[in-house]
C-alpha cells in the first residue's frame, strides 16, 4: 500500500528532497518535511519487521486460551515490537538532526542552527560556525544518551542490570517534595 512512497523517499537524495520540497512549504515548514519524509520510510519497515518477528506460536496460545485483543497486544505485540521500535527511533534521531540541520541551511529559517551556521560561515566567523556544530554533535549525543536509558527502562525483561538505577531513581522520587527533614526522627 504505501511502498511506491516508502520507495520514493528512501531512495530519494535528500539535497534533492529539500530542493524539491522548498518550491511546496514554507521554509519554516521546511526541516520539520524533509525530516519527517527522511525518517518515516526508515520507522515504517522497522514497525513491519517488528509485526511480522513477533512470535507465531504465542499468537496461536493466545488464540487457543481466548485472550482477549487487547491483552493480545500489550503483552505479546507491544513488547516485541519495543527493541524495533526503540531501534528505529534512536537510528531515526540521529538522522533527523543532520537532516533537519542540512534542510535549516537550505530554507534559511530564522534563529534555526543552521541558519546560525551558515550565517556565521558567511561572515567568515569559523569559530562562531563551528561552536554551532559542536552544540549540535553534542545535542544528538545527549539526546541519544536519553532515548538508551528510556529503552532499557522501558524493556527491564532484556537488562536486568537496570535494578539499580531503578532503585536510584525511586529514592530520588521518593524524596522529591518532602520538605527537608521530613521523615528524619
Amino acid at each position: 500500500m504505501l511502498n511506491p512512497f516508502i520507495a520514493l523517499c528512501r531512495s530519494m537524495p535528500t539535497m534533492a528532497l529539500v530542493l524539491i520540497l522548498l518550491l511546496a512549504v514554507r521554509s519554516a515548514m521546511l526541516p520539520t518535511a524533509v525530516a519527517f519524509l527522511v525518517v518515516f520510510p526508515l520507522c515504517y519497515e522497522n514497525m513491519l519487521a517488528a509485526i511480522s518477528e513477533t512470535d507465531k506460536k504465542l499468537i496461536t496460545m493466545a488464540k487457543v486460551f481466548k485472550i482477549p485483543k487487547w491483552r493480545q497486544v500489550t503483552g505479546i505485540y507491544i513488547p516485541a515490537m519495543l527493541p524495533f521500535v526503540f531501534s528505529s527511533i534512536i537510528a531515526g534521531f540521529g538522522l533527523n538532526i543532520k537532516v533537519v540541520i542540512s534542510a535549516e541551511v537550505m530554507g534559511l529559517p530564522s534563529m534555526s542552527i543552521g541558519y546560525l551556521i551558515l550565517s556565521a560561515r558567511q561572515g567568515f566567523n569559523f569559530g562562531v560556525s563551528f561552536a554551532w556544530l559542536a552544540i549540535a554533535v553534542i545535542l544528538s549525543l545527549v539526546c541519544e544518551c536519553i532515548l538508551q536509558l528510556v529503552k532499557r527502562l522501558c524493556m527491564p525483561y532484556k537488562y536486568p542490570d537496570l535494578k539499580i538505577i531503578k532503585g536510584l531513581v525511586a529514592k530520588m522520587l521518593a524524596g522529591y517534595g518532602k520538605p527537608k527533614g521530613a521523615g528524619v526522627k
